[in-house]
């Protein structure tokens, strides 16, 4: 019957025909696929609560990563080149890829202690160098202590409130007295805070072909740095045997020395080893 009536239509409305079919069955297919999508999409979530705090957080981690840091400061020491020195220089670069990347807020203090965790074997650090009671032993964690001093190092030439900080027991190869900083895990911790108006970045790596740490301070590139002006120069006197005074020394742009600030005594047992 249906063919019949085709038949019966001229060629110009056929063709008007077969048009409107092709365009009913357009339209018929748009609204099929709207309906699968709307179907298989997930309804959005509010953002409130955990979800806005985690929305938060990735806009500011990725307000972060788009800053265009620049190294203002840096420092470098050796790998411990002694026979059994190849766990502190393990533990030496667990430290450094705990440390690289931190963030300061102005005014925000960092804590070596809380930034690498517990150092035992669950976190992969192994046996190395350290001192018990003016001895030479091996613990696990030890050679940690190397990152912290460059962190110490790095603050006082960089102009940063050191607000904790404690001598070895005995004297370090690569500091001077009075100039290294120790650490353990409960009862002895480096602290120091973010004293720009700015945020900073921290650095640290390590290179196992020159067998160097490096540890450096960055700030945004387009930050003009208050401190730019002045130099800070650590300075280690002996007095004693094995006692040392040690003071900073600042000076201006010209080269004149504006003030020194004295950063205290320290004594030790005898001299160890890196």
């Amino acid at each position: 019957m249906f063919f019949y009536f085709i038949r019966l239509l001229t060629s110009k409305e056929r063709v008007l025909l077969f048009l409107t079919g092709v365009v009913l069955l357009c339209l018929l297919s748009g609204v099929f696929a709207s309906a699968a999508v709307s179907a298989a999409s997930p309804p959005a979530a509010p953002v409130s609560g955990e979800a806005g705090a985690s929305v938060s957080a990735q806009a500011e981690s990725e307000s972060e990563d788009q800053i265009d840091w620049k190294v203002f400061h840096s420092l470098s020491f050796p790998y411990n080149n002694h026979p059994g020195g190849r766990g502190s220089n393990v533990n030496g670069v667990l430290a450094c890829r705990a440390v690289n990347g931190v963030i300061l807020a102005p005014g925000e203090e960092f804590s070596y202690n809380e930034t690498l965790g517990p150092r035992d074997e669950e976190s992969r650090y192994v046996y190395g160098t350290t001192y018990s009671k003016g001895r030479v032993v091996h613990d696990i964690g030890g050679g940690i202590c190397k990152i912290s001093t460059m962190l110490y190092q790095l603050c006082l030439i960089s102009g940063m409130d050191v607000t904790e900080r404690s001598a070895h027991s005995m004297l370090v190869e690569y500091a001077p007295g009075g100039l290294d900083a120790a650490v353990a895990w409960g009862y002895k911790d480096f602290r120091f805070v973010n004293s720009r108006r700015a945020p900073v970045r921290i650095g640290a790596s390590y290179d196992p072909y020159r067998r160097i740490f490096t540890v450096d301070f960055s700030l945004p590139a387009d930050y003009t740095d208050e401190h730019s002006g002045l130099r800070y120069c650590p300075v280690s006197v002996q007095i004693g045997e094995y006692t040392y005074w040690s003071y900073l020394e600042i000076y201006d742009s010209h080269g004149v020395r504006v003030g020194i600030l004295v950063l205290g005594k320290n004594s030790y047992l005898g001299t160890g080893q890196s």
